[in-house]
């Protein structure tokens, strides 16, 4: 009995199951944008309701697309509708969807369209012909200050208008504190940012103080001095009252006023005595019949003189390192000052005898009499000179000849020696010879 259940249940779902895979064969499941849905639904799967376009399909997310993206019958968005027909929905941003030449898909410019001047806000950017930037040429700014003539929007600085648009100095936001007359911030005033400022003028019992102020581009001291007295002359009370007379902004002995005139001798700008009216003022000179000696003159010669003044000799005197001998006699010392004469404490070497000829000394490259000359090159070394012809060439020459170490070719007769090349020659001689 349970045997006969149960086969009776494989029979049955064997013929569902013939029964499903016939019909389904008999139904076509159609997918042109292969999202996954078919059109005709049924055992296909959920109904795509609009089988041309991928972003509509059961289940699929809402956009503002003026569609029904999720085949739910309803429209995604209350807004997501486009009622004139130019493609765009108000949830995609359309200002009036009543007008299909309004909408952010239309273009608001350039400046020489109609769009520019009909006081409609064409693409719904809130700003309407000449604030939209669409509807603005290039900004003019021919001083580069970021401020253009006319001010526009697409100028870096604005709308704001410069004055003067060929100085970068002057444009609406410049400070206008300058005296100069000019309205440097463009706001149809001159200079009214200059502040005036306190100034002092006079000296001594003559100081006073006031404004300077700025009138018509011109910057004015309204400061007045005091009334000015005479100081002086030398011995005048007005000389010991502390008090600065004339107002030159020095007192009583200070003032030239109240002192004697220069006594310069020797025209080097230093008094004997010294006063503020000498070129140098009061340092005195210690001797005013001598240019060269003076407070400020230079005591580097050691002549024990003090020349400038200070009570002292030759104190700027500076020791210099010496050398003196050759060879191995070389030796260092100072060039010294004492009691205005300089000495030098350099002393040469023992000096020994080099040559004479054929002697050690004059093969061991060493100046042994130091006087600046080794072995051969040495006339101590060197045998005296043969000039038989007394033509100053030497057979052999050497050293000691006087036209030195040439050979003369002919130490017989003055007129042949290396100095005449035609007769030391033998080459030219023969050919002298054959010609004459």
């Amino acid at each position: 009995m349970i045997l006969y259940r149960n086969a009776l249940i494989s029979s049955t779902c064997i013929v569902l199951l013939l029964l499903f895979v016939t019909t389904a064969a008999a139904q076509q499941c159609t997918d042109n944008d292969l999202d996954g849905y078919f059109k005709e639904g049924g055992i296909c799967g959920l109904i795509d309701c609009n089988d041309n376009d991928k972003t509509v399909f059961p289940g699929a997310s809402e956009l503002c697309d003026a569609k029904d993206n999720n085949c739910d019958g309803k429209l995604d968005f209350t807004t997501d509708v486009d009622r004139d027909g130019d493609g765009v929905p108000m949830c995609a941003e359309d200002c009036n969807d009543n007008n299909p030449h309004i909408s952010p898909e239309v273009q608001e410019g350039p400046y020489d369209r109609i769009t520019c001047s009909d006081g409609i806000d064409n693409d719904c950017d809130y700003r309407i012909d000449m604030a939209d930037e669409d509807c603005i040429k290039e900004c003019k700014d021919n001083d580069g200050d970021g401020f253009g003539n006319p001010g526009l929007i697409i100028c870096a600085n604005g709308p704001l208008t410069d004055c003067n648009d060929s100085d970068a100095s002057i444009h609406p936001e410049a400070a206008d504190n300058s005296c100069n007359n000019i309205d440097e911030n463009c706001d149809g005033y001159n200079d009214e940012g200059y502040v005036n400022s306190i100034t002092e003028c006079g000296q001594g019992i003559c100081s006073s103080s006031g404004l300077l102020i700025c009138s018509d581009g011109v910057e004015i001291d309204t400061c007045s001095p005091g009334e000015v007295f005479s100081e002086g002359p030398a011995g005048n009370s007005t000389c010991y009252d502390n008090v600065d007379n004339d107002c030159d902004g020095v007192i009583d002995s200070n003032d030239t006023d109240c002192v004697s005139p220069c006594i310069d001798n020797d025209a080097d700008g230093y008094g004997n005595p010294g006063v503020i009216t000498c070129d140098n003022g009061p340092l005195a000179d210690c001797n005013d019949n001598d240019a060269y000696i003076h407070p400020h003159a230079l005591d580097n010669n050691c002549n024990n003189i003090d020349e400038n003044c200070d009570g002292y000799y030759d104190e700027g005197y500076i020791i210099t390192v010496t050398e003196c001998g050759q060879g191995i006699c070389s030796s260092s010392g100072l060039l010294t000052c004492s009691g205005g004469v300089e000495t030098d404490t350099c002393l040469p070497g023992a000096v020994l005898s080099e040559g004479p000829v054929g002697d050690s000394t004059c093969y061991d490259t060493v100046d042994n009499d130091c006087d600046g000359v080794t072995d051969s090159n040495d006339t101590n070394c060197v045998g005296p000179c043969i000039d038989n012809d007394g033509d100053g060439y030497g057979s052999p020459g050497n050293i000691n000849c006087p036209n030195g170490p040439i050979t003369d070719c002919n130490d017989q007769d003055p007129a042949i020696n290396a100095h005449n090349i035609s007769y030391c020659d033998p080459a030219l001689r023969r050919i002298l010879k054959y010609i004459f």
